[in-house]
């Protein structure tokens, strides 16, 4: 016969493989990026960098900081949008870099005029759409997050009782 106790800890027991090999066949299957993608840019001029500053609608952001930094992430120069969210820094040595601004980062690659590859932009254009948050799960939709939640309840209550010694009261005696 099967007691209640035996169905919780079977439950729990369920809910627990499926969080321990689900999961990660989750992350393998979501194809969690690896690496940052770097923007090649084509410097213009006298080695010119020139790019923009928008918001998430493509609307320019005036006024915002942006700072370039080498690969050791020292900084090198720093200025200010215009009006039209556009910035430009003089003189920028060729190779990988990062552009900063109050709220996001951006790899690039800065390469000659003549040398850069096909693929390279004329201008780099700098999103300012809040904090940058890495994390292992990617974006996980409100359906999955609430089979993970139902999962984790169902594993907490099952092994509470699971693990509880519940005895039954004494019959009375007739």
């Amino acid at each position: 016969m099967v007691t209640y106790k035996t169905l919780c800890r079977s439950a729990a027991f369920l809910a627990l493989a499926v969080t321990a090999f689900g999961q990660p066949a989750y992350l393998l299957a979501s194809n969690p990026v690896s690496k940052i993608d770097v923007v090649d840019v084509a410097l213009q001029g006298q080695n010119e960098l020139h790019g923009r500053v928008v918001n998430n609608d493509g609307k320019a952001v005036s006024g915002s900081v942006v700072v370039l930094t080498d690969s050791q992430n020292v900084p090198i120069v720093r200025t200010f949008a215009d009006e039209d969210g556009r910035f430009a820094f003089a003189q920028v040595p060729t190779g990988p870099a990062m552009l900063y601004t109050e709220q996001s980062q951006t790899p690039v690659r800065t390469w000659a005029a003549n040398t850069a590859p096909p693929v390279a932009q004329q201008e780099v254009v700098l999103s300012e759409n809040g904090p940058t948050v890495r994390g292992q799960l990617g974006d996980i939709d409100k359906r999955r997050a609430a089979i993970l939640t139902a999962w984790g309840v169902a594993l907490g209550i099952g092994i509470y009782y699971g693990t509880r010694d519940v005895t039954p009261p004494p019959v009375p005696a007739t």
